[in-house]
């Protein structure tokens, strides 16, 4: 397989004829995916028209996507009579989901290209709210609620506008959404100091109102949550948040 005459190329000399660099070349020789030549005796690699083609092959599988683990089982078939059309199928279907991924994130950037979900999603949702009739405009929205907003927003695979998706029969049915205003509207009012039993009570009432979503909502653990958003919430809301959270873990198990 190799060639040591005087005619045959130094590894500089492979890199550039395949399109690649040296530093490349010797990583390859570091894994095993591209065998190393013997020094001839003035010390230099010398390399031939086999390892040009192998290497030229590598370059062409990398393009595609594939990973060195699949380059090299895929030249490996081939080098053993194997089918490599089986590893460049695989491929195929790998490539298949990405471009999947990514039409479906393309629809969210041109969603968020002609909504204001990106530049304040806190306002997107006060304005749902407001709306709805359940917040007096969305200017309304305390602090609290605006950096929980921006949290869900974060989380949420749809964004602030996947969670209104996802809220959308809660929304949208009139008697409900006077029942939460006039709950959201107590929470708003919750006093600093205020009992644990008022807390708890508000808690259970607005658990007992609200679906259990029908698919689980992003996982936040307590103290990650506190850290967050805990520092623009009285601690009588905070508590609130806490316990609500108990009773709708309760109630999706």
């Amino acid at each position: 397989m190799r060639s040591n005459g005087r005619n045959a190329l130094r590894i500089g000399e492979l890199a550039e004829l395949a399109g690649t660099s040296t530093r490349a070349v010797r990583h390859y020789h570091r894994i095993g995916l591209l065998d190393e030549p013997e020094r001839d005796e003035s010390g230099y690699r010398r390399y031939g028209a086999a390892d040009v083609v192998r290497l030229v092959r590598i370059r062409r599988l990398r393009s595609l996507g594939m990973s060195l683990e699949e380059i090299a089982a895929a030249l490996d078939a081939q080098g053993s009579g194997g089918d490599p059309g089986d590893q460049l199928r695989s491929l195929a279907d790998q490539l298949t989901e990405e471009i999947e991924r990514l039409e479906q994130l393309r629809a969210r950037v041109l969603e968020m290209a002609t909504s204001n979900a990106l530049d304040d999603p806190a306002a997107t949702w006060g304005e749902a709210l407001s709306e709805r009739g359940m917040l007096a405009s969305a200017a309304n929205l305390p602090p609290g609620e605006g950096a929980a907003a921006e949290l869900l927003d974060a989380l949420h695979p749809g964004g602030i506008q996947g969670v209104i998706a996802d809220s959308s029969g809660v929304l949208s049915d009139p008697a409900l959404a006077e029942k939460l205003g006039t709950l959201l509207r107590r929470f708003q009012a919750l006093p600093d100091d205020a009992p644990d039993d008022e807390v708890d009570a508000l808690a259970a009432e607005c658990a007992a109102v609200l679906p259990v979503p029908a698919r689980r909502p992003p996982s936040v653990d307590v103290d990650t949550m506190d850290k967050l958003i805990g520092h623009r919430l009285s601690p009588a809301k905070l508590r609130f948040v806490h316990r609500l959270r108990e009773r709708m873990e309760e109630r999706a198990t």
